[in-house]
């Protein structure tokens, strides 16, 4: 028996490499869909692996910086000093705690507000991240840092705000005695001015000109000064200089005497007593273990409320315990790390499912057209591993590819989009250049891989089962009814149209399941696209809601501390509006719900805004009936506060009720309304004001004269007030513009992935159509009916489902600040339709133009 000769034998190539080369020629005339199932895999995996990756990376920077900063757990702030405070709270943390006692109240450094921190010497607790600069009369117990944002901008820029600030220049410090010294008791200081002096004390400020030692970083200053109320380091030896500079300006040396005497001086030796003025207010708890931080916070509660007596040592002095997060100057922060973390759930999620039906659709579908190639494969001796092997390593080629590329593009370039707004807004350590998330990315591999896997050897398994004559024939297309379709299609005079719509019908129908995945990943574009748009609608729309019914003035003023009100000296300014002008009140408040049972019990409580108005008020336009009380949503749902519940508040120190008599939706003004009529208890203070311009003067030159007033402390016009919101929310601005972008990007890929599908899977149609004589435009018709027709259904379906959708996204990364009003403009529909609609449209018009690169002769090539 002949024998082939052994060297042609040994030039055989061996299984595996046949298959290796099948795989190859596949990938080079199927390129334009492989690398559609790439590109769809890596669009869904950079955007989820991304926001992963910023939300570490912003968590990791902000934890750095405290950590750096050494910054307090909790913070106990009071209304007086006492002595036995300090001690008591030692013996209720352990001995690892540390504690530090501080002077903190709110001041205006320039024309800007900011937080006074004094001490004795620089802190321990939140202290300096880095002093950027230092002057040689800096020390440890002489010293008046600010933020490296004032020094920062003076680099590029000179402006009248007095924010621009270095090492060696003198400051514009002013702090609010109101609250130190009786005002109608200064007066008695007239006869102990001197000569061109003045009684300052009674104006109820004393501005200071202290000379600036240090540009710093702090944990109290991670959103920078330019964007929010930064906090100025200084010590009592600088405080005391610059206040008795000022008191020996304007004061005879008998009515400087009387006056340190009154403010519990004390001599320079005894400057760091914490009784001495001024006088330590807050108290900073370092913990060793910050799992104790509740139970040591209620500790210190008990430890306040047990105060009853009347005396200056035991008399009920506390403001509040707060902790790191719910201060001001973490507040913006805070609610980025939390959004960033947040938006990485659903949305993602959503992207993630609808990237992997479609590529597993398309997946299936390309090894069912492989039948004829599987049973030539089994004819050839191949086993039914190899062709399983065969085919699940193309997949897990592709979804793999796919996924590499994601995991490696997201974390480089979703955190630098992100980074570029928290590098603006906060004093952060440098960004790592990629920060990777290990098990959320191996977790999204596994997914993709196993899931393509699985459902590849599903197929398979279906026509491995078959045996090689079977699987070497076209599969047989059952029809409930009969058709002479042949008939029609020999009779080319049969309406173009109504052949196409036949065709189409039939093309669905043979491929149901394929059709129902079409529609379902267009309709999961098409939500995406209406939730991404949404989102935006929804915050402009809460913005615009918030302008129009409280910030509709032209200017919102606001004063340093409640007084009887400045109407009179404001009306008085050039350009202001006179009879437009209402002053009004703002307090922090803590609000409650009053068990009807038992009115002495209170359920739950919310810390929000407390306000009170003049029964005649124009500007506030929420809902507010007279003898009741309004909150909005967000206290309602916090609360669970409806129409006619009572609600107790707290306003000034003192504790009201009322009857909620309406419920009103906003997106940043919360709290509780009231008219000072209907409580009479309130006296008729004020701290805030609306103020409206006259015509023909411009809101920026009264804006200018209205903050120069001495008892103004903030002023702000309507576009401002617009401005610090939005910056507030840019955060999810920018996720959101990224979330639309990548949106747009999945839409168009798995639209122009499907039509390709299609196109391909109708090669035979085609040729066939083109035989018979049919033109390119009638061939076309039939195309586009059947894959229109697929994609009008998911549009049909995602517009209205992406509502809902957008609220689920917004609900589950609500915070604190706001209320979300959701919305959705009527051209979010229609950009969501323009984007896949159209877009499959031209896709699909684009298709068309290769029927004739189709060659009838291969196409209708078969086995038989």
């Amino acid at each position: 028996m002949a024998s082939f000769p052994a060297q042609l034998v040994s030039r055989a190539p061996s299984t595996n490499g046949i298959l290796r080369r099948k795989m190859l020629r596949e990938t080079w005339s199927g390129w334009k869909q492989f690398l559609a199932i790439i590109a769809i895999g890596g669009i869904a995996v950079t955007l989820f692996i991304g926001l992963l990756s910023n939300a570490q990376s912003l968590s990791d920077r902000v934890e750095a910086f405290y950590q750096q900063g050494n910054a307090a757990d909790i913070y106990v702030t009071t209304s007086l000093h006492q002595d036995g405070d300090a001690s008591a709270l030692q013996k209720l943390l352990s001995s690892d705690d540390t504690l530090e006692s501080r002077f903190e109240f709110s001041a205006r450094l320039g024309s800007q507000n900011a937080y006074a921190a004094i001490s004795p010497a620089i802190p321990g607790i939140s202290k300096p991240v880095s002093i950027e600069a230092a002057s040689i009369y800096q020390s440890n117990t002489h010293y008046f840092m600010v933020d490296d944002a004032y020094w920062t901008k003076k680099k590029t820029a000179k402006d009248e705000s007095g924010l621009h600030l270095d090492v060696g220049d003198y400051a514009s410090v002013t702090y609010d005695f109101a609250g130190y010294v009786d005002v109608s008791q200064a007066k008695l200081l007239d006869s102990l001015i001197k000569t061109g002096g003045s009684n300052v004390l009674s104006e109820g400020k004393i501005t200071v000109h202290p000379m600036v030692t240090g540009i710093m970083t702090t944990s109290e200053n991670v959103t920078k000064a330019t964007y929010y109320a930064s906090t100025f380091l200084m010590s009592k030896s600088v405080f005391r200089a610059g206040i008795l500079d000022v008191l020996n300006a304007n004061y005879q040396p008998a009515g400087v005497d009387l006056i340190t005497a009154f403010l519990n001086w004390g001599d320079e030796a005894n400057y760091a007593d914490p009784a001495a003025f001024p006088a330590s207010n807050q108290y900073l708890i370092k913990l060793s273990d910050v799992g104790t931080k509740e139970a040591k916070e209620k500790a210190i509660k008990a430890f306040y409320d047990a105060k009853s007596g009347t005396a200056a040592s035991t008399k009920p002095n506390l403001v509040g315990i707060t902790d790191r997060s719910s201060n001001p100057w973490s507040i913006a922060v805070d609610t980025d790390v939390r959004e960033s973390q947040q938006l990485t759930f659903v949305f993602p999620f959503v992207f993630f499912f609808v990237a992997l039906l479609v590529i597993l659709t398309t997946i299936s579908q390309l090894i069912l057209k492989e039948r004829t190639q599987i049973g030539t494969m089994k004819a050839l001796g191949l086993s039914k591993g190899q062709i399983y092997y065969h085919y699940v390593s193309l997949t897990l080629t592709l979804v793999g590819i796919g996924t590499l590329i994601g995991a490696i593009l997201g974390p480089i370039i979703i955190p630098f989009i992100m980074g570029q707004k928290y590098d603006i807004l906060y004093t952060l350590p440098a960004r790592s250049f990629f920060v990777f998330p290990w098990w959320q990315a191996l977790l999204t591999a596994g997914v993709f891989l196993l899931s393509g896997a699985l459902v590849t050897l599903l197929v398979c398994h279906k026509e491995v089962g078959l045996s090689p004559a079977q699987s070497m024939r076209p599969a047989l297309v059952k029809f409930h009814s009969h058709r002479d379709y042949v008939s029609e299609l020999t009779h080319k005079e049969a309406s173009a149209g109504r052949l196409s719509i036949k065709m189409a019908f039939r093309n669905i129908r043979m491929n149901l399941l394929k059709s129902i995945m079409v529609v379902v990943g267009v309709l999961g574009c098409t939500a995406l696209l209406v939730c991404g748009f949404g989102i935006e609608d929804t915050l402009n729309f809460g913005i615009d809601t918030d302008l129009k019914n409280y910030y509709d003035s032209s200017i919102s003023c606001a004063y340093p501390s409640l007084s009887s009100g400045h109407a009179a000296e404001l009306k008085t300014i050039e350009g202001v509006n006179p009879d437009t002008l209402e002053e009004y009140a703002v307090l922090t408040s803590t609000i409650s719900k009053v068990d009807p049972n038992n009115e002495s019990v209170t359920t739950k409580t919310f810390t929000s805004n407390c306000r009170f108005f003049e029964q005649d008020t124009a500007h506030w336009k929420f809902p507010l009936k007279a003898g009741t009380i309004s909150i909005s949503t967000k206290i309602s749902e916090e609360l669970g506060l409806q129409v006619g519940d009572t609600a107790s508040f707290t306003y000034d120190g003192t504790t009201y009720s009322g009857v909620v008599g309406a419920i009103y939706g906003s997106f940043t003004v919360h709290g509780v309304n009231a008219f000072y009529s209907d409580f009479p208890s309130v006296p008729h203070t004020y701290n805030c004001a609306f103020i409206d311009v006259k015509n023909g003067y411009t809101v920026a030159t009264v804006e200018k004269e209205v903050t120069a007033c001495t008892f103004v402390g903030h002023a702000e016009s309507q576009d401002e007030m617009r401005s610090r919101i939005a910056n507030i929310m840019s955060g999810v601005y920018i996720m959101t513009n990224a979330v639309k972008v990548f949106a747009v990007l999945l839409a168009v890929t798995v639209l122009y992935n499907l039509a390709l599908l299609n196109f391909r899977e109708r090669t035979r149609d085609i040729a066939t159509l083109k035989v018979l004589g049919f033109s390119r435009y009638e061939i076309a018709l039939s195309l586009m009916f059947e894959t229109m027709t697929l994609t009008g259904l998911g549009v049909g379906f995602g517009l209205p489902i992406g509502y809902p959708f957008m609220m689920l996204v917004l609900y589950v990364n609500k915070v604190n600040l706001v209320q979300f009003l959701y919305h959705a403009y009527w051209h979010t529909y229609l950009y969501a339709f323009l984007i896949t609609f159209v877009v499959a449209f031209f896709v699909n018009l684009y298709l068309t133009f290769l029927t004739k690169k189709v060659q009838m002769v291969e196409s209708l090539k078969s086995v038989e």
